[in-house]
């Protein structure tokens, strides 16, 4: 008893309010109701005045009707087909009807004959608009001709006080319903027009994170490229003094580093358009996380000595097998690595893998400049903003898309990702993996 004004609440919020319904089906909600009282209120007046049963009868049959197509359009989506439905039986067949039993045109049906115009108007689409009004129009203009040339055809009221009645009703049942449809309308003008406002403020601060991205891109680009020129040079130099081998050696050492990173980053533009269209598949199966540590330093070890840096690995003896696709497990751990790198000079980066739970815990420490704490809410967001994640490093010149990544791998494999950090002392990312055995007693 006390959910009944909830419950109605709700009712009137799915039937004129719910956004997955566009402007003519809550239009249609919304007159098929007041329609419904009207028919109601109309009943009741024909029945205090005096007038025929039939009227009484089709003005309550046109209120279940309105009450029936609410309910079938509501479950079914075919709006369309109900405004028809309303058209043809109501406007068409009903109404002039009720003109002939009640009055004709010394009632209140010319009110409803200008509202039954305008809804058809308004419901209908496409071709069959003006030619139903039209129609409509011409069936009302030649009722009221008929009701004029053979006056015999309409039951008259019994007295001018039923008369004046019935076309006060009239007058205020069809303004009622045309002004609640225009408020609607005008209400939901402005909703449309306060998220596109909102819309475009996004989409504008998308385009401006778009072009940030790009001048990232760029940026990051152009390094590698330029390095790889010149280091090709210098082996074509090299190369016609073999004296100078190890030169040589160290050289295209550079440039596969430098290749491996260009490499990367296409890598990673191409898995942030595979996440956002659902296709950045992972393949885990058992798969040592030493074994992974160590494939990964091997192939990418000139990147860890640059900057000075110090670099130790400390993976527990006892680390049982994770549940991991192992390129995807590299893939974060590279990403790590070259954060730690690209933000530590002449320190010491430590990478430790140890069992905690059902979970191995890797974690890359490093003793660099850190990360601002109004920066931290924002690090695993897309094309971070460096501006809107706080000031940061001057040496940032990332895409923001490789933590982005690094989080939705890990997810991916049933962990999860942390980043802890101070500025000034040094940045923590700490990742975890499910071990094989958790995964296998899950499936039993």
């Amino acid at each position: 008893m006390y959910n009944l004004p909830m419950r109605m609440d709700k009712l009137l919020y799915e039937l004129l309010s719910d956004p997955k319904l566009d402007l003519r089906a809550r239009i249609f909600n919304l007159l098929g109701l007041v329609g419904t009282a009207a028919g109601l209120v109309t009943s009741v007046s024909s029945l205090l005045i005096g007038v025929g049963a039939l009227n009484i009868a089709l003005n309550l049959a046109s209120s279940a009707l309105a009450v029936a197509l609410i309910v079938y359009a509501n479950r079914t989506g075919r709006f369309v087909r109900c405004y028809r439905i309303t058209v043809v039986v109501v406007f068409i067949l009903f109404f002039p009807v009720m003109f002939f039993t009640a009055g004709g045109y010394r009632s209140g049906m010319p009110s409803f004959f200008i509202f039954a115009v305008l809804f058809t108007v308004f419901m209908l689409e496409g071709r069959e608009r003006i030619p139903v009004a039209l129609l409509e129009t011409a069936l009302y203009v030649g009722v009221c001709l008929i009701a004029l040339r053979y006056p015999e055809t309409i039951r008259p009221f019994d007295t001018e006080t039923d008369a004046a009645f019935d076309v006060i009703v009239g007058f205020t049942a069809s303004s009622f319903l045309l002004g609640t449809a225009m408020v609607l309308t005008f209400r939901m003008y402005d909703d449309a027009r306060r998220q596109l406002a909102e819309k475009n403020a996004t989409l504008e601060r998308l385009h401006r994170l778009k072009t940030e991205f790009l001048g990232n891109v760029a940026h990051e680009l152009k390094t590698p490229i330029a390095v790889m020129m010149g280091i090709a040079q210098n082996a074509r130099r090299h190369a016609t003094d073999l004296d100078d081998a190890d030169g040589l050696a160290a050289d295209l050492g550079i440039l596969a580093s430098e290749n491996a990173r260009l490499g990367l980053l296409v890598e990673q533009i191409l898995d942030a358009t595979r996440i956002d269209e659902g296709r950045m598949a992972c393949d885990p199966r058992p798969a040592s996380v030493e074994e992974i540590v160590q494939s990964t330093v091997n192939a990418y070890y000139p990147l860890l000595k640059k900057n000075g840096n110090r670099f130790e690995i400390r993976v527990s003896d006892d680390l049982p097998e994770v549940w991991a696709d192992p390129r995807r497990v590299s893939q974060v751990l590279i990403n790590l690595m070259q954060n730690a790198i690209r933000h530590t000079r002449n320190g010491k980066i430590a990478l430790t893998a140890v069992p905690e739970g059902d979970f191995a815990v890797v974690t890359l420490r490093d003793s660099g400049e850190g990360i601002a704490p109004e920066r931290l809410p924002h690090i695993f967001e897309r094309y971070k903003s460096r501006e809107s994640a706080g000031k940061g490093s001057e040496s940032d010149t990332g895409t923001g898309l490789g933590l982005y990544i690094c989080r939705h791998i890990a997810r991916a494999h049933g962990g999860d990702i942390a980043v802890s950090s101070e500025p000034g002392v040094g940045t923590e990312v700490r990742f975890t993996l499910p071990f094989a055995y958790a995964r296998t007693r899950e499936k039993t």
